[in-house]
């Protein structure tokens, strides 16, 4: 377990799946229901650095997550980046889940005078109200253990080829 002892001690109970490479966890400074983040056991930041059997995997486990998503939380879309360079942190990707709830709390929002919000806004305005922030969700939001529950994926892995722990 090099990733979480070394770089960011990730709880167990918010580990949703370990394969040879990769971690994907629910992200740990935030309740915002599925947001994911997918990050690599090997030590470098850069995607070009990573070896052949984890880029591999990383395709499959992107796309099958992606839709799982897609059918189990009923987002209207999801986004998926990879950010941060900071130290201490490999090659990561968030996962995020866009809610009907989302759009309506971004278009109420004062701050951000945009017509059509796109990836970009909607991930800065989560980490500033649901990470940084104490944004209250709204009651017909999922929470994240049920957000965890739905997205089952362990039981999405079973059928990939993506090799294990």
């Amino acid at each position: 377990m090099f990733f979480k002892k070394k770089y960011i001690g990730i709880p167990e109970n918010k580990i949703l799946l370990e394969t040879k490479h990769w971690i994907i966890n629910q992200r740990l400074d935030t309740e915002y229901p599925g947001y994911l983040m997918l990050g690599s056991k090997e030590s470098s930041f850069r995607v070009s650095d990573l070896c052949t059997e984890a880029l591999r995997s990383m395709g499959i486990i992107l796309g099958a997550v992606e839709k799982r998503m897609y059918e189990r939380l009923k987002p209207e879309t999801v986004i998926i980046s990879k950010l941060g360079f900071s130290k201490g942190f490999g090659c990561h990707f968030h996962l995020i889940p866009v809610y009907s709830w989302l759009y309506d709390s971004i278009k109420r929002d004062k701050s951000y005078s945009i017509f059509e919000p796109d990836g970009l806004d909607f991930s800065l305005f989560i980490s500033r109200k649901f990470c940084e922030g104490s944004e209250q969700f709204p009651k017909k939001a999922l929470n994240i253990e049920d957000a965890i529950t739905l997205l089952d994926l362990q039981s999405l892995m079973q059928n990939l080829e993506v090799s294990n722990a």
